[in-house]
């Protein structure tokens, strides 16, 4: 995405299972390695622009459980309630 001439990088996640489970699924890796600006989480029928800091500071209000393949990837599961105050698209 462009403003101007000045990009801005986007993390883009589709939760297919924030319908069913009523949280959108924060991945610790993926928070500690992006070098985007801004989240974008959701579905097609409902997404928010989060910038990263604030994802992280979700991340790190939420109680983490293993997601994935592998053993160390933990996620935490915010409450879509929690993306309110965020942009939504």
């Amino acid at each position: 995405m462009t403003n101007d001439r000045t990009s801005v990088y986007l993390e883009c996640k589709h939760d297919i299972m924030s319908d069913t489970t009523g949280n959108y699924a924060l991945e610790e890796k993926s928070l500690a390695q992006t070098q985007s600006q801004y989240l974008v989480i959701g579905t097609p029928n409902q997404a928010y622009l989060v910038p990263i800091a604030e994802a992280r500071k979700l991340f790190n209000q939420y109680p983490k459980r293993q997601t994935g393949d592998f053993a160390d990837n933990y996620s935490a599961l915010v409450p879509k309630t929690a993306f309110i105050n965020y942009q939504r698209l």
